[in-house]
Parts: structure tokens; sequence; C-alpha cells
């Protein structure tokens, strides 16, 4: 009877062990989804930033000039929209960590809360992005080039590819 007194508390000690785990994991889900999400958001801003910082210095030098950006994307998804010169991430979000509506701009970045998902994005009037491109999860190359100046539309001619 001895031996069984000792399974029996074993198992009481490991089901509750089990449910213990599942419970921390369960619970903790939601605050390190959150944490997650705030992460790679960040890293979005600081890519966009960088992108940014690119087409600023070429489009100050002549035509040809050339910089060249390696990224490391862990998650979500980037669009170089020459059609709407504008540079946009896409990422899901579970945590919505943008509430649904909600826009704000910081440094430039627009900062868009959609259903289930964040979108920031970069708008250029004052220059002319061409070659458009998209990319995600992964490195990358990204070459930012300076084509010239378009006297029609009084803007600077920039190409962003991969």
């Amino acid at each position: 009877m001895k031996g069984v007194t000792i399974i029996i508390a074993s198992a009481i000690v490991i089901a509750i062990s089990i449910t213990a785990a599942y419970l921390v994991l369960n619970l903790g889900s939601p605050g390190s989804d959150r944490l997650k999400e705030m992460m790679l958001m960040q890293e979005a801003k600081d890519t966009l930033r960088s992108i940014d910082s690119a087409v600023r210095s070429v489009s100050g030098e002549g035509q040809g000039s050339t910089r060249s950006l390696k990224l490391t994307i862990t998650g979500g998804y980037y669009t170089v929209d020459a059609e709407n010169e504008t540079v946009v991430f896409v990422m899901d979000s579970f945590a919505q960590i943008i509430g649904i509506g909600v826009s704000k701009t910081e440094d430039g970045i627009n900062m868009r809360g959609d259903p289930g998902k964040v979108c920031l994005n970069l708008t250029y009037t004052n220059f002319d992005i061409t070659s458009g491109t998209e990319f995600g999860k992964g490195t990358h190359s990204l070459i930012v080039r300076n084509d010239g100046y378009d006297d029609i539309n009084q803007k600077q001619i920039v190409s962003i590819s991969v």
C-alpha cells in the first residue's frame, strides 16, 4: 500500500506542475506577445529611418549617388510603392499595439492601427520614388540611388531596390 501512495502523490505533483506551467504560459502570453510586437515595431521604425536617411543623403548628392543598406528583418513586410511615393511596413498585431483607427506620426513615420495589423509608412512629396520593391523576413541588401532630377515635376528621382 505504501508504494501506491507514493505513485498517487507523484501523479498529483506532476499534474499540479503541468497545470501550473500551462497557466503561466497562457496567462503570460499576451504580455510577451505585446512585447514582441513592440520590439518588431521599433525595428521597423529604425529600418524606415535608415531608408529615409539614405534617400535624403543621395538626393543631396549628384546623379548616380548610391547607398547600400544591409537590413535584417525579423518580421513584417515592407513595400516600396513607387506609385504613391511611399515606403510601407505592415505587421500582424494580435495584441493590437496601436488601436484600430488610431493614427499618429513620429519622426516623419505615420503609424496606423488596422484590425489585426499595424502599418507604418514614410511618404515623400519632394522625391519621385521609382523601382518599387517588396521584401520581408530575412537579410536584404537595399540599394538607394539618385537617378537625377525631374524638371517637369520639380522632384529628385530616387530608386529603391533590393
